[in-house]
């Protein structure tokens, strides 16, 4: 036992020591970790940044007709192209060249 003895002002210093890593300020809110918390969160572009790359990716359709070349653009494609309204022609659909 005489080799296992700790002396008593050495185990008073150590039992100190680990009170003072583990007591914390009763005044400081303790830090609640989620989860979630370890993940790091990229930075997210601005609000014109990322309008910008709305617009970019946004489709144009331009459906004209074969006969006279008369055209129209939207954002939507109509259910049945059908007949130009001024001569007749077909009218043909494709996603407008930017």
């Amino acid at each position: 036992m005489s080799g296992m003895a700790v002396e008593p002002d050495e185990e008073v210093a150590t039992i100190e020591q680990v009170l003072d890593a583990t007591m914390r300020d009763p005044l400081q809110p303790r830090a609640r970790r989620t989860r979630a918390s370890h993940f790091q969160v990229p930075d997210e572009p601005s609000a014109e940044e990322r309008a910008a790359i709305r617009k970019a990716a946004r489709r144009i359709f331009r459906l004209y007709c074969f006969a006279c070349g008369r055209s129209t653009e939207g954002t939507t494609t109509p259910e049945k192209a059908g007949r130009c309204p001024v001569c007749g022609g077909t009218m043909l659909l494709e996603l407008a060249a930017e």
